[in-house]
């Protein structure tokens, strides 16, 4: 009695399972027969069969890739694939530099600081120091910098020249260098990251700096060199108001930041023209106003205030505020007959010695705002209408 019982257990467990194998059988045929029409070449009969980016190859549902990318068969070897397609090569300008080729051609060599001109150890640099990547070549500059290149130039003013000063000696000046140009004077706000104090104690960021001493200037010239590991190009003792500088040797040799000669600010602001501004050639007040309106900062638009940097119209080499808003310190000392024309520089003869400053400021006459204008005033002194910007010679 006992085996007979078993068997009917047995027997009972048997059919279950064959039931439920039918059972799964006939829920199969029903899944197949919704597909009895269907076309694995339409994409969307693929996509509700199989799910979005699946194929349907070999009678089952498989995902692209390298073996059957977009379609089934294409096999793109030892190629990914991506987006449907094998990355056989990345377009000119184009590269994959992490190897991820799930992010595709993913960097700009043309513009790109990190890989320059190609990936990093594939025939590509990175440009460091805030250098930009164009065309594939990192710029010597940094992006708000220009490049002046070596060039000849007349500096000082023809004996012609509206409102015309003594001390404008015109001749031919040859700079055999090429050098970078801070393209707007030097801001509260980059002034303060670099040395780590003020001026003055209300200011603007966005205004240019000033207030401060020659001194003051070339110390931020130092602290920006450092920031960037490039050698000082000056000697500096003391801290804020009370520091004290002197150049080194050969100033146009130093490769690291510093103020501009009188030649260099000049050549600059010139930007290949020759008359009393870059925008052109006054030939009395009235031609003076006009043709300062649109460039700079003066007595007659300013308000008798400073303004932001870079409001006004720049020279044809993207140079801002040559004529007005602050006057600039340069790096010679102040003589009153300059001498030298190859690149000629008048290096202070001590620390308390005037110092050479250029351009118009917010509260100057039309005649303070020409390029050839000349001014010196003592290296400990400073000014409301007093600040700077940096070169770097290459």
């Amino acid at each position: 009695m006992h085996y007979i019982a078993k068997t009917q257990e047995e027997t009972l467990h048997f059919a279950i399972a064959a039931l439920f194998l039918l059972f799964s059988l006939f829920l199969s045929s029903c899944a197949e027969a919704q597909y009895d029409d269907f076309d694995p070449s339409d994409p969307e009969q693929v996509e509700k069969r199989c799910g979005k980016n699946m194929l349907f190859c070999a009678n089952s549902c498989t995902a692209s890739d390298a073996q059957n990318c977009g379609s089934c068969g294409i096999d793109c070897g030892n190629f990914p694939c991506h987006d449907n397609a094998c990355l056989y090569e990345c377009p000119q300008g184009f590269a994959n530099c992490d190897g991820d080729w799930s992010n595709g051609c993913e960097v700009d060599t043309q513009n790109s600081a990190q890989h320059c001109g190609g990936c990093v150890g594939k025939g590509g640099v990175e440009c460091k120091n805030g250098v930009s990547c164009e065309a594939g070549q990192c710029k010597l500059c940094p992006s708000d910098y220009y490049q002046v290149k070596a060039g000849t130039f007349v500096m000082g003013s023809s004996e012609s020249e509206f409102e015309r000063e003594d001390n404008e000696f015109s001749r031919a000046v040859m700079l055999t260098h090429d050098y970078c140009m801070q393209k707007h004077e030097m801001s509260f706000k980059t002034f303060t990251q670099l040395l780590g104090y003020s001026p003055k104690q209300n200011y603007i960021d966005s205004h240019p700096v000033a207030g401060i001493t020659w001194h003051e200037a070339a110390n931020c010239a130092n602290a920006k060199s450092a920031r960037e590991s490039l050698e000082a190009c000056y000697h500096c003792e003391g801290e804020e108001k009370e520091v004290q500088c002197a150049p080194v040797q050969d100033i146009y040799r130093c490769r690291g930041y510093r103020l501009p000669t009188e030649a260099e600010w000049e050549y600059a602001a010139r930007a290949g023209t020759a008359g009393s501004y870059y925008s052109g050639n006054a030939s009395n007040e009235a031609s003076a106003t006009e043709l300062l309106n649109d460039i700079a900062w003066y007595i007659k638009n300013s308000g008798g205030r400073v303004q932001e940097l870079a409001t006004k119209s720049p020279n044809a080499w993207g140079i801002y505020d040559m004529s007005g808003n602050v006057a600039e310190w340069c790096h010679d000392e102040y003589v009153e007959t300059p001498t030298g024309d190859l690149d000629p520089v008048q290096d202070p003869s001590s620390l308390t010695s005037q110092r050479s400053y250029k351009g118009g400021g917010y509260s100057s006459p039309s005649k303070d705002c020409r390029l050839a204008r000349r001014r010196g005033t003592n290296s400990d002194s400073s000014s409301e209408v007093l600040g700077f910007r940096l070169v770097r010679s290459l």
